[in-house]
């Protein structure tokens, strides 16, 4: 009899371990999901133009600079050129935190795969496989965070670029003109 209830403590407790392992894998199938929608999302804010745009903010920076003779001071002037210099600086900025992005979602795709394995195979220290899902769990709302906030710089960037470089650019571009007229 002590061995009847002893082979069925066995295969209770086995069947809860493997109910745990279920849950935990499903926690982790959960997690890839969230950082493919990240991924995803990075991708759609991904900005394929970051050299060209640099390129066209200093030549425009530039001719302005190089071209412009002021008997005054012209305060509006001023202040647009100050936001569209903040604005070209910030680009370096802008593309460092997309390849932190997008780093630390390839880093999470490997830890999550990893940590898949060793629950699959039973590795480690299983009874800190909690505490491990908890803490990619929390890798992966700072990386969400990380994103946010590579939107927002996106977004302040690319208002700032679109209420001034064509001004700006027409500008310099009358700037110049009237510089070659007047050297001939």
């Amino acid at each position: 009899m002590r061995l009847f209830l002893f082979v069925i403590l066995i295969g209770l407790l086995g069947s809860c371990a493997d109910l745990q392992k279920k849950e935990q894998l499903a926690t982790i199938d959960t997690m890839n999901q969230r950082v493919d929608s990240l991924e995803k999302e990075l991708k759609v804010h991904k900005i394929d133009t970051l050299t060209e745009l640099k390129l066209s903010t200093s030549t425009v920076e530039l001719r302005i600079k190089n071209n412009l003779i002021l008997d005054k001071v012209d305060v509006e002037l001023g202040k647009k050129m100050d936001a569209y210099k903040r604005m070209r600086r910030a680009f370096n900025p802008l593309g460092e935190a997309f390849k932190k992005v997008k780093n630390s979602i390839k880093e999470e795709r490997l830890a999550l795969k990893n940590l898949r394995s060793d629950i699959v195979n039973g590795h480690g220290e299983r009874e800190k496989y909690e505490e491990y899902l908890a803490f990619e769990a929390d890798k992966i709302n700072k990386i969400a965070v990380l994103l946010n906030d590579y939107k927002e710089q996106k977004e302040v960037i690319f208002k700032t670029y679109t209420e001034l470089h064509a001004e700006l650019y027409s500008f310099s571009m009358s700037l110049l003109e009237k510089k070659n007229k007047t050297s001939k």
